[in-house]
């Protein structure tokens, strides 16, 4: 959803978003870090968003460390990144489901 950050309304739509820190200055980087920090990000300053979107490809050279999901990992750019739909397999337990 536009202005909510990492939010969407239905996860299965087959589409991705990819959000940077917006290019911008030290000070800007500083300001940036702070308001995300105390939990008030501004969406359309902040960061530079692709939304909706089933491939993306970051230029760029070397490894950068990056965020995915909530996990940190290092990846060699250039990146592309694509969505599969339908390629995320759950398991669930068999019998009795109790609710607590």
């Amino acid at each position: 959803q536009p202005g909510h950050l990492g939010q969407r309304g239905y996860l299965a739509d087959g589409l991705l978003s990819l959000y940077a820190l917006a290019e911008r200055g030290s000070l800007g980087l500083v300001l940036s870090g702070a308001r995300i920090m105390a939990g008030r990000p501004d969406p359309h300053s902040d960061f530079a968003a692709i939304e909706d979107a089933r491939e993306v490809v970051v230029s760029g050279h070397g490894s950068h460390h990056v965020a995915m999901d909530g996990e940190v990992v290092k990846l060699r750019f250039p990146l592309c990144v694509s969505i599969r739909p339908g390629a995320l397999e759950v398991m669930v337990p068999t019998g009795e489901i109790r609710s607590a």
